[in-house]
């Protein structure tokens, strides 16, 4: 589980504001592996990427990091009964990329 209080952390180009402990663990401008992500985690995520009336359904759903890795598009769009415009942008902006630095971190 990876909670805490959250303070501004650039991450790449977005800079979102994050707990301290995600700063801490950061490796070449990335966060820790979202497998590793508590339901809590997932909803601070989203709460500091600017969500935060959205991050209550990833609460609702118990959405952990493992199954934030596991979502489509269409799980995010449809599943979590939230308004189209911000689904998108959490699935593109946000969802996918996290799968795509996973898959890239976790290639043998």
């Amino acid at each position: 589980m990876i909670t805490g209080r959250w303070i501004p952390c650039l991450i790449g180009h977005c800079g979102l504001t994050l707990p301290p402990h995600f700063c801490s663990l950061l490796e070449n401008g990335e966060l820790p592996d979202p497998a590793d992500w508590a339901v809590a985690d997932v909803v601070d995520y989203f709460k500091a990427a600017g969500f935060e009336e959205q991050a209550a359904a990833f609460k609702d759903q118990e959405i952990d990091g493992k199954s934030l890795l596991l979502m489509t598009r269409n799980d995010v769009l449809t599943g979590l009964s939230i308004k189209l415009g911000p689904a998108l942008k959490i699935y593109e902006y946000h969802v996918k990329p996290l799968q795509t630095q996973h898959l890239k971190n976790n290639v043998s």
